[in-house]
């Protein structure tokens, strides 16, 4: 699996269990389409900066593996360092909407890293194997 294969991608994204393919639908809006809206503020201006990483890393990944256990790499790397951010910005959430938005993508991003930091130590032991087939292959 040298090579870069959107198809491939495409259809394990599409062969994933029903609850996944939800779960990956909220991650976009909890942790993309709503930030984008809120880029007057500087927290979502810095999310969105590792998100874009995120995205190019993370889509990399999945072009030349697959979906594989190795695709929460791009997550730990580029998420887990907005976690202080969101700390040390908190108050720069100064109204209500602010508020909850972050609060919908940072927990979002916590119970993901949960199941990401999982599946990268369990790809590092050798776990590769895709998380489903390509209904192809």
């Amino acid at each position: 699996m040298s090579n870069l294969s959107l198809g491939r991608a495409v259809r394990q994204l599409g062969a994933l269990p029903t609850h996944l393919q939800i779960w990956l639908v909220w991650m976009v809006v909890a942790t993309l389409i709503v930030p984008l809206w809120l880029l007057s503020n500087e927290f979502f201006v810095a999310m969105m900066v590792c998100q874009v990483a995120n995205l190019i890393f993370g889509g990399y990944l999945m072009l030349r593996f697959g979906v594989v256990k190795l695709l929460g790499l791009a997550h730990i790397l580029f998420w887990t360092p907005i976690l202080p951010k969101f700390y040390f910005h908190y108050e720069s959430l100064d109204t209500s909407w602010l508020l909850v938005a972050a609060w919908m993508a940072m927990g979002t991003m916590v119970v993901s890293l949960i199941f990401d930091y999982r599946d990268f130590f369990e790809w590092l032991k050798g776990d590769r194997a895709p998380l489903v087939e390509d209904p192809r292959a």
